[in-house]
């Protein structure tokens, strides 16, 4: 299986898998050790703050959840579905969002109540629907 996500996404989805690798090498020179996730490699990387997908790598905070650790895995899935596409589709558009949604917290809290959820929009949600599916596979009884 791992050969096969790795395959894909070198493939189809270089654009991310490239950023992916230098960021990996990037935090392995600063002593961060990676880990596996379902054939996925990632970092644990700060505290309280989410992640962040570049393909078959992942960053998420310390102690991420399985819920983060499932949608970041489904924004991979999608880096192999996506490809070339992925950075315009889902990836700017998902971090601009996360970013526009911090800042809305941070300045007017009460605004942010208000806001729709965060996997109201297609690509959050596919991503999570993705990861909980692809992790099913695994015998994961998380739902």
């Amino acid at each position: 299986m791992i050969v096969v996500i790795w395959l894909i996404s070198c493939l189809w989805g270089t654009a991310l898998t490239f950023c992916g690798l230098t960021m990996m090498i990037i935090l392995r020179c600063k002593g961060h050790r990676p880990k596996l996730y379902k054939g996925f490699i990632y970092f644990e990387v700060g505290e309280k703050w989410g992640g962040i997908n570049l393909g078959p790598v992942f960053i998420v905070n310390k102690g991420a959840t399985e819920h983060i650790l499932k949608h970041e895995l489904g924004h991979g899935l999608q880096n192999m579905v996506y490809g070339w596409l992925m950075p315009f589709i889902v990836a700017i558009p998902s971090v601009t969002r996360a970013q526009w949604r911090k800042r809305i917290r941070a300045v007017d809290y009460a605004r942010y109540l208000t806001l729709p959820k965060y996997e109201d929009i297609w690509f959050e949600r596919q991503a999570t629907q993705w990861g909980y599916k692809f992790c099913s596979f695994f015998g994961d009884e998380d739902k």
